[in-house]
């Protein structure tokens, strides 16, 4: 017969501990915790759990499982992260501007030379200039890691490999315990 009882309003009291506690206590108060403890099952409506359900309550509550547990999904995300590597990586850059005021420059008839075939440059007084609209580039960029590709695979195959150790962590973990399957 387990030594807990499982009552609806999920609560979970061990009977031995409430014993020591009783024993420690003076006659009057062991006297009223002793029938407070006969009382408990009939008034908050308790069920004595079966073996089964004993161990999936421990195992739903063991903490070196649930750490266990915890790093067996960490090395799986691992394995999800050195697969992404193997991925092209796409990139985008874009650069914009627009000037503050106009830039004006005046350039009169031949301040660039006089050539004897072409004749003065410019032929005549030109003004650039510059209207306040915006400039923009744009930058695309696709990366393969064709070279890593042998690499990657040995990094995948060692998160792997993770994953497996934490896989039979929490399989030794549940025997160790006795809680196997």
């Amino acid at each position: 017969m387990p030594n807990l009882l499982r009552c609806s309003r999920n609560i979970r009291i061990p009977r031995f501990r409430i014993a020591q506690r009783l024993a420690r206590l003076k006659p009057r108060s062991a006297i009223l915790g002793f029938t407070l403890l006969v009382s408990i099952p009939a008034s908050v409506n308790c069920q004595v759990l079966s073996l089964e359900d004993a161990v999936t309550v421990a195992k739903a509550n063991n903490r070196t499982i649930l750490g266990a547990q915890l790093e067996k999904k960490k090395a799986l995300e691992q394995v999800y992260v050195a697969r992404t590597q193997r991925l092209p990586v796409f990139s985008l850059s874009a650069l914009g501007s627009q000037p503050l005021y106009h830039l004006g420059l005046t350039l009169e008839k031949g301040s660039l030379g006089v050539y004897p075939t072409v004749g003065p440059i410019p032929g005549k007084t030109t003004t650039l200039e510059n209207p306040l609209k915006v400039g923009g580039i744009f930058f695309t960029n696709i990366a393969e890691p064709l070279s890593q590709h042998y690499k990657i695979g040995l990094g995948i195959q060692l998160a792997r490999v993770g994953a497996a150790a934490a896989n039979e962590q929490i399989r030794s973990i549940t025997r160790s315990r006795g809680t196997s399957r």
